[in-house]
């Protein structure tokens, strides 16, 4: 689980990162307009066919004359910029070559002036033609006096085109991912919180349920001064055991819950029994042994834990078929069951008893490898054993 959700957050930190990225190329290309530049001559037919734009800029006959003392023909000169091409032109500005000695007496729909003998017509920003719109025109003019055989042909176009980002399908995929990877995260969001609320409800239900287990289990060792924390000691046990052949959590957590209350049905055992001194005779022995189904009969309907009744039942059962009460072998006998027996086992063995004192770990270590495949399932025996040469469990010795 936390490998994928790495996996998960690594793909989206990843995406945002590209998208960070292609952020700031676009802003850039919006920011930074490409400057472009076309020198085309206005009397050149086949040229002004093969550019994207329709110029044009000629003197109007109608409106011409001489000031007296003045040798330059004044005239009105009427342009058109036409935006024939896929982008938007910006900041665009003419270049007209005239003679010498020309210059412009007033304008309109644009900023005029002369240097030396280039007249330069660009945009005016306050009368908003700074851009001309794609399959659209504006006209410009002006009034300039010059040589009366001034006829406007070497000409040069300079302007800027933005990114018009709607027009190409990748801006539209770009800005669809973002909302989708917008959409996963606030989603994944969401969807962390809830399941957080509900892992951390059910881990109060869970330290509720163990407390409640141990609290019976308490209820019952306090019959027997020499058992004091044995059901607790036994579930530890078989959860590292558990653990240590690969069991999936929820089977392990089952384990130690069953393990909790294994002895559960010492309840109903006279307390004579329980807490005498010495080995028990043949008859103590045979009421001794009813409380693994005592303890399956108080848990016969009680389902929370799957097979609990079960597991309680036949955690006394040997490898071998010599147990009781059943008498079942090898595989027959509940995994959960054989993990408890051997750990019940070795905490018998690692703790003082009435009738003995505690055995040291190396001869427990014997002990375990001499009964297994009787007493004790020969890959639970292995387990143990290399729990307690790790040093995971040291039993109470």
């Amino acid at each position: 689980m936390k490998r994928k959700k790495i996996i998960f957050f690594s793909i989206l930190g990843i995406l945002c990162v590209v998208y960070v990225i292609l952020g700031i190329y676009i802003s850039k290309a919006i920011k930074n307009p490409q400057k472009k530049r076309v020198d085309f001559d206005l009397s050149d037919a086949k040229t002004l066919k093969k550019i994207p734009f329709e110029l044009t800029f000629k003197r109007n006959k109608a409106k011409q004359w001489y000031d007296k003392g003045n040798p330059l023909l004044g005239a009105q000169y009427d342009g058109v910029l036409k935006n024939k091409s896929q982008e938007v032109l910006f900041d665009w500005n003419v270049v007209i070559t005239v003679p010498e000695g020309s210059y412009v007496d007033s304008s309109w729909n644009g900023k005029f002036r002369i240097d030396k003998d280039k007249l330069i017509i660009s945009y005016n920003p306050s009368l908003k033609v700074r851009s001309v719109p794609i399959n659209e025109s504006i006209t410009f003019g002006c009034i300039m006096y010059a040589d009366k055989n001034f006829v406007p042909n070497e000409c040069r176009l300079v302007y800027s085109t933005k990114v018009e980002l709607m027009k190409y399908p990748l801006f539209w995929i770009l800005l669809f991912s973002v909302f989708a990877t917008i959409i996963i995260l606030l989603t994944s969001a969401v969807f962390y919180i809830r399941i957080k609320r509900l892992k951390d409800r059910e881990e109060l239900i869970l330290h509720l349920v163990e407390q409640s287990l141990k609290t019976f289990a308490n209820t019952i060792e306090a019959k027997d001064k020499y058992t004091k924390g044995h059901s607790q000691r036994v579930s530890y046990y078989s959860k590292k055991i558990a653990e240590k052949i690969g069991l999936p959590d929820y089977k392990v957590q089952n384990i130690y819950y069953a393990a909790i209350l294994h002895d559960v049905g010492k309840i109903l055992i006279p307390d004579e029994i329980l807490n005498k001194k010495g080995k028990l005779n043949k008859e103590e022995m045979a009421v001794m042994k009813n409380h693994a189904q005592i303890g399956a009969d108080i848990f016969r309907d009680f389902n929370t834990i799957p097979n609990l009744s079960s597991i309680i039942k036949h955690h006394h059962e040997k490898y071998d078929g010599s147990g009781y009460p059943d008498g079942l072998n090898g595989k027959k006998i509940p995994l959960e069951s054989r993990i408890i027996c051997i750990a019940d086992s070795f905490d018998a063995m690692t703790t003082t008893r009435c009738y003995r004192e505690s055995i040291p770990l190396p001869e427990v270590v014997k002990e375990i490898k001499r009964c297994s495949g009787t007493h004790f399932d020969p890959e639970l025996a292995a387990a143990i054993i290399s729990l307690i040469n790790s040093g995971e469990i040291q039993g109470q010795s």
